[in-house]
């Protein structure tokens, strides 16, 4: 597509690497760090997420299917590092740490509001804790869906999956944290 055509978007790589890290930057550290719990191993996918961004310097229609594309890649680039994770651990945080961690680093902004969080009463926390607990495939949905406001079938595209895989992923987590939330397993 030309750039003529992407009216919202600036025009040449560098310039659309700096547009991107500038609005989108803080999002793709912060599901790169929900997703691999490691503020170092983030920021590596992070980085590689605008390299890959630089290298591509792809045709965009508007900004919303930039930030997807980021998002599929950061989603791309953190299973590889699961993967490569389960052949020779690395060093992790403690998922209760991880804001903490995110707060002293450039990329990170506050986390937007989760689910619960209106009730006020600490709820929230208690509620991200357990979705922190989830497997990753389902922990991956929950943040897509209610912290970065996808839909299902653009989740789907996201982490190359069917879009019914997604709506079983979040039925599953939902039915996981409801037990975990009345005390169950």
């Amino acid at each position: 597509m030309a750039d003529a055509a992407r009216p919202d978007l600036p025009v040449g790589r560098e310039a659309l690497v700096e547009y991107a890290l500038a609005r989108h930057g803080a999002a793709v550290y912060r599901f790169a760090l929900h997703q691999l719990r490691s503020p170092a191993a983030a920021e590596e996918v992070a980085q590689d997420v605008f390299v890959a961004l630089f290298a591509d310097g792809g045709s965009f229609d508007d900004d919303h299917h930039l930030r997807c594309w980021l998002m599929k890649v950061t989603a791309r680039r953190c299973k590889n590092r699961r993967r490569a994770r389960a052949r020779r651990p690395e060093d992790t945080t403690d998922p209760h740490d991880l804001e903490r961690a995110a707060e002293g680093l450039a990329l990170a902004a506050p986390a937007p509001a989760g689910p619960g969080d209106a009730a006020g009463d600490g709820g929230a926390e208690v509620l991200w804790e357990h979705v922190d607990a989830l497997p990753a495939p389902l922990r991956e949905v929950v943040y897509l869906f209610y912290v970065e406001e996808y839909a299902t079938d653009e989740i789907a595209a996201i982490v190359g999956a069917a879009p019914a895989t997604v709506r079983t992923r979040l039925h599953r987590a939902r039915r996981r944290l409801r037990r975990m939330l009345e005390g169950g397993s």
